[in-house]
C-alpha cells in the first residue's frame, strides 16, 4: 500500500492499533482483513494529467 508521506505513520499507528485491539481470528470475522485497493491518480498516455484535490 502506498501512502502519502504526510499520513503514512498516522496510517502506521491505525494499523497497528488494530493489530493490537484485535486477533486476527477476530479481524477476519469482521472482515477488517480485507484490502480493497486504493487510489492511484496517473497521467494516460495521450491524455491530460488532471489533479484531485
Amino acid at each position: 500500500m502506498t501512502l502519502h508521506s504526510r499520513v503514512a505513520s498516522a496510517a502506521q499507528q491505525v494499523l497497528e492499533r488494530v493489530a493490537g485491539l484485535y486477533s486476527a481470528a477476530e479481524r477476519k470475522a469482521l472482515g477488517i482483513d480485507l484490502f480493497g485497493g486504493s487510489l492511484n491518480v496517473r497521467k494516460m498516455r495521450g491524455g491530460q494529467h488532471r489533479r484531485f484535490l
